[in-house]
Protein backbone atom coordinates (compact mmCIF):
# COMPACT_ATOMS: atom_id res chain seq x y z
CA UNK A 1 0.00 0.00 0.00
CA UNK A 2 2.83 2.58 0.83
CA UNK A 3 4.08 1.58 -2.48
CA UNK A 4 1.00 2.21 -4.53
CA UNK A 5 0.92 6.10 -2.48
CA UNK A 6 4.37 7.11 -2.92
CA UNK A 7 3.92 5.87 -7.05
CA UNK A 8 0.75 7.68 -7.23
CA UNK A 9 2.42 10.79 -5.36
CA UNK A 10 5.00 10.54 -8.35
CA UNK A 11 2.88 10.45 -11.06
CA UNK A 12 0.95 13.39 -9.78
CA UNK A 13 4.08 15.04 -9.54
CA UNK A 14 5.18 14.17 -13.54
CA UNK A 15 1.78 15.02 -14.92
CA UNK A 16 1.81 18.33 -13.16
CA UNK A 17 5.20 19.49 -14.98
CA UNK A 18 2.46 19.21 -18.08
CA UNK A 19 2.35 22.87 -18.33
CA UNK A 20 2.36 25.62 -21.64
CA UNK A 21 4.09 28.84 -22.08
CA UNK A 22 1.83 31.88 -22.48
CA UNK A 23 0.40 30.68 -26.24
CA UNK A 24 1.79 33.83 -28.16
CA UNK A 25 0.49 35.13 -32.37
CA UNK A 26 3.17 33.86 -34.57
CA UNK A 27 3.86 33.04 -38.35
CA UNK A 28 3.44 29.47 -38.86
CA UNK A 29 4.14 27.25 -42.77
CA UNK A 30 0.62 26.37 -44.49
CA UNK A 31 0.08 25.48 -48.12
CA UNK A 32 3.47 27.01 -49.01
CA UNK A 33 2.73 30.36 -46.89
CA UNK A 34 3.75 32.31 -43.92
CA UNK A 35 0.14 32.47 -42.07
CA UNK A 36 -0.81 34.11 -38.90
CA UNK A 37 -1.21 31.54 -36.41
CA UNK A 38 -1.33 31.21 -32.49
CA UNK A 39 1.13 28.38 -30.75
CA UNK A 40 1.85 27.17 -27.36
CA UNK A 41 4.11 24.41 -26.45
CA UNK A 42 3.32 22.09 -23.48
CA UNK A 43 5.65 19.44 -21.83
CA UNK A 44 4.16 16.42 -22.90
CA UNK A 45 3.50 14.11 -25.27
CA UNK A 46 2.53 15.14 -28.68
CA UNK A 47 0.33 11.88 -29.13
CA UNK A 48 -1.25 12.65 -25.50
CA UNK A 49 -1.82 16.21 -26.30
CA UNK A 50 -3.28 15.35 -29.91
CA UNK A 51 -5.63 13.10 -28.07
CA UNK A 52 -6.77 15.47 -25.44
CA UNK A 53 -7.03 17.96 -27.71
CA UNK A 54 -9.55 16.05 -30.03
CA UNK A 55 -11.51 15.21 -27.36
CA UNK A 56 -11.88 18.71 -26.25
CA UNK A 57 -12.67 20.17 -29.82
CA UNK A 58 -15.49 17.77 -29.58
CA UNK A 59 -16.95 18.68 -26.85
CA UNK A 60 -16.54 22.44 -28.35
CA UNK A 61 -19.20 21.01 -30.83
CA UNK A 62 -16.95 21.72 -34.11
CA UNK A 63 -18.32 19.02 -35.58
CA UNK A 64 -16.23 16.82 -38.30
CA UNK A 65 -13.10 16.98 -38.87
CA UNK A 66 -10.75 16.61 -42.13
CA UNK A 67 -6.77 16.65 -42.57
CA UNK A 68 -5.40 19.04 -44.67
CA UNK A 69 -1.97 19.65 -45.39
CA UNK A 70 -1.21 18.00 -41.91
CA UNK A 71 -3.32 20.07 -40.12
CA UNK A 72 -6.68 19.11 -38.57
CA UNK A 73 -9.48 21.03 -40.48
CA UNK A 74 -12.72 22.14 -39.47
CA UNK A 75 -14.57 24.51 -42.19
CA UNK A 76 -17.78 26.82 -41.97
CA UNK A 77 -17.88 26.57 -38.10
CA UNK A 78 -18.82 28.77 -34.98
CA UNK A 79 -16.39 27.92 -32.48
CA UNK A 80 -18.83 30.12 -29.93
CA UNK A 81 -15.46 29.86 -27.40
CA UNK A 82 -13.61 31.78 -29.93
CA UNK A 83 -16.07 34.23 -32.24
CA UNK A 84 -19.88 33.96 -32.91
CA UNK A 85 -18.35 34.40 -36.77
CA UNK A 86 -18.53 30.96 -38.82
CA UNK A 87 -14.77 30.42 -40.20
CA UNK A 88 -12.27 27.58 -40.68
CA UNK A 89 -10.13 26.16 -38.09
CA UNK A 90 -6.77 24.70 -38.25
CA UNK A 91 -4.91 23.00 -35.68
CA UNK A 92 -1.38 21.17 -35.76
CA UNK A 93 0.07 19.00 -32.91
CA UNK A 94 4.25 19.08 -33.40
CA UNK A 95 6.30 17.26 -31.33
CA UNK A 96 9.41 19.26 -30.47
CA UNK A 97 12.59 17.79 -28.30
CA UNK A 98 10.69 15.92 -25.62
CA UNK A 99 7.51 18.90 -26.06
CA UNK A 100 4.99 19.31 -27.79
CA UNK A 101 3.26 22.36 -29.81
CA UNK A 102 0.10 23.32 -30.70
CA UNK A 103 -0.47 25.66 -33.55
CA UNK A 104 -4.18 27.01 -34.53
CA UNK A 105 -5.69 29.39 -36.95
CA UNK A 106 -8.31 30.86 -38.35
CA UNK A 107 -9.56 31.49 -41.66
CA UNK A 108 -12.96 34.01 -42.28
CA UNK A 109 -12.49 31.92 -45.67
CA UNK A 110 -10.06 31.52 -48.80
CA UNK A 111 -7.13 32.26 -47.78
CA UNK A 112 -8.56 35.17 -45.37
CA UNK A 113 -6.35 34.55 -41.95
CA UNK A 114 -7.36 36.09 -38.67
CA UNK A 115 -4.60 38.49 -37.13
CA UNK A 116 -4.92 40.50 -33.96
CA UNK A 117 -5.31 43.12 -36.33
CA UNK A 118 -8.24 42.25 -38.32
CA UNK A 119 -9.96 40.38 -34.96
CA UNK A 120 -7.70 40.98 -31.98
CA UNK A 121 -10.79 39.28 -29.13
CA UNK A 122 -11.13 36.29 -31.82
CA UNK A 123 -6.96 35.98 -31.44
CA UNK A 124 -7.54 36.35 -27.50
CA UNK A 125 -9.61 33.84 -26.61
CA UNK A 126 -7.01 31.42 -28.57
CA UNK A 127 -4.77 32.15 -26.28
CA UNK A 128 -6.94 31.59 -23.28
CA UNK A 129 -8.07 28.52 -25.42
CA UNK A 130 -4.33 27.35 -25.43
CA UNK A 131 -3.66 28.57 -22.10
CA UNK A 132 -6.30 26.53 -20.04
CA UNK A 133 -5.93 23.48 -22.17
CA UNK A 134 -2.66 22.11 -19.93
CA UNK A 135 -5.43 21.43 -16.95
CA UNK A 136 -7.01 18.86 -18.89
CA UNK A 137 -3.62 17.41 -20.17
CA UNK A 138 -2.76 17.04 -16.60
CA UNK A 139 -6.05 15.94 -15.94
CA UNK A 140 -5.63 13.00 -19.10
CA UNK A 141 -2.07 12.28 -17.41
CA UNK A 142 -3.78 12.10 -14.00
CA UNK A 143 -6.42 9.21 -14.91
CA UNK A 144 -4.16 7.55 -17.10
CA UNK A 145 -1.35 6.88 -14.17
CA UNK A 146 -4.56 6.18 -11.98
CA UNK A 147 -5.68 3.45 -14.48
CA UNK A 148 -1.86 1.89 -14.50
CA UNK A 149 -2.25 2.01 -10.70
CA UNK A 150 -4.95 -0.15 -10.78
CA UNK A 151 -4.02 -2.45 -12.96
CA UNK A 152 -0.41 -2.58 -11.28
CA UNK A 153 -2.57 -3.79 -7.95
CA UNK A 154 -4.71 -6.59 -9.81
Amino acid sequence: MKKLISSLFLALAIAATASAQSARETSVKFNKNNENAVVAEYDSKADMVKEVLKERLDKEGLGKMKSSSGYMRYSGVTWNTVSSDKMDVYFKVESRKGKSMISVLLSKGYDNFVTSTSDGRAIDNVKAFLNSFDDEIVAYQKALDVKGQEEAVK
